[in-house]
């Protein structure tokens, strides 16, 4: 399974374990989050008795660059903002298929300019995470 590194706490987490493909669903507890989350940061899912709590399936590991090029950066689909490391691609790699122009061109459709409090803009869905200085932003319509 991919790896992934956690938006709050930079724990390494794989995306079986955590909440990486899940960002953005619902699952009736509560407003949703999209940052990857390892299962000790997520929030407790009543419906999928899950998080608050790290699994304990594998040691709980914090990411450097170096653990993350030692493990391998290949195995990664997700690295957030660890310097001098590049996750691969994970529409591209993981599932085997390019993506065709129409969905790239339909997705980008989707992205909303955001600013953060800090200063910086950037394309994003409705939530994302200030690479600048690490804020939760929210798009809030005028």
């Amino acid at each position: 399974m991919p790896l992934f590194v956690c938006d709050v706490c930079h724990a390494i987490e794989n995306t079986a374990c955590g909440h990486y493909w899940s960002r953005g669903m619902d699952f009736g507890s509560g407003p949703t989050d999209s940052r990857a989350l390892c299962s000790e940061c997520m929030p407790y899912s009543e419906v999928m008795k899950v998080g608050g709590k790290w699994h304990g399936e594998f040691e709980k590991t914090i990411a450097t660059t170096e653990i993350i090029r030692e493990m391998g950066e290949s195995n990664f689909v997700y690295v957030g903002n660890i310097p001098g490391v590049k996750a691969k691609n994970a529409c591209c790699d993981y599932h085997g298929a390019k993506k065709s122009t129409n969905q790239t061109q339909s997705q980008k459709k989707l992205l909303l300019t955001l600013t953060c409090k800090c200063g910086k803009s950037f394309k994003a869905r409705k939530t994302s995470i200030c690479k600048v200085c690490g804020e939760t932003v929210e798009y809030e319509a005028s």
